[in-house]
């Protein structure tokens, strides 16, 4: 199971995706590309319950929902074939929902038996 420590989720998501490019040799070349979010509001169970924040403490989750904060022109290469990592384990995308701000988003993410990014 991944372990969630304070301090060091900030800096230590990554949101790997897709994304198509242009080829000059026409039609589209998919790109594997790794993105580094700030997490914006810390890590949440899907129940609602705070499992990170600043103050301390270690938590052990396998399904999480996560606050970011990103570029508008980012959206685009988010959804749910993206895989997050985290703590040396992979995650699922599960579910995304844009705040109404529309400058943060809401990641669910379910935690994935193989190690490895397909």
């Amino acid at each position: 199971m991944a372990v969630l420590r304070a301090g060091e989720l900030r800096h230590r998501i990554n949101i790997w995706g897709w994304v198509a490019v242009d080829n000059p040799y026409g039609g589209k070349k998919p790109q594997f590309v790794l993105k580094r979010e700030k997490v914006l509001a810390g890590v949440y169970h899907k129940s609602g319950a705070k499992v990170f924040d600043d103050g301390g403490g270690t938590q052990v989750f396998t399904e999480f929902l996560v606050v970011f904060t990103i570029r508008m022109s980012n959206m685009k290469y988010l959804d749910t074939a993206c895989k997050i990592e985290w703590e040396n384990s992979y995650y699922r995308i599960a579910d995304l929902a844009l705040r109404e701000d529309e400058q943060k988003i809401v990641i669910h993410a379910k935690r994935e038996e193989s190690k490895k990014i397909q």
